[in-house]
């Protein structure tokens, strides 16, 4: 426990520089525009990989044909 304690010290007697407060902000707005581009980009794979399973199951029970993409 003696450890645990002097590490609680060290730590505390630690001087870390934060950001000025504006600059806190730009760098949170920014973070959750990247958590949008994310949270969008996610939501475009599940659709695209929606529609692959869409196509494939058409594909696979007649439906559409690939003959068009293979002919020249």
């Amino acid at each position: 426990m003696g450890g645990c304690n002097f590490r609680r010290y060290v730590v505390k007697k630690l001087k870390i520089p934060l950001p000025y407060i504006l600059e806190q902000h730009e760098i949170a707005n920014i973070l959750k525009a990247c958590d949008r581009k994310i949270q969008a980009l996610e939501k475009e794979i599940t659709l695209i990989d929606e529609l692959f399973h869409a196509m494939l199951e058409q594909l696979m029970t007649g439906k559409i044909s690939t003959q068009p993409l293979t002919e020249t």
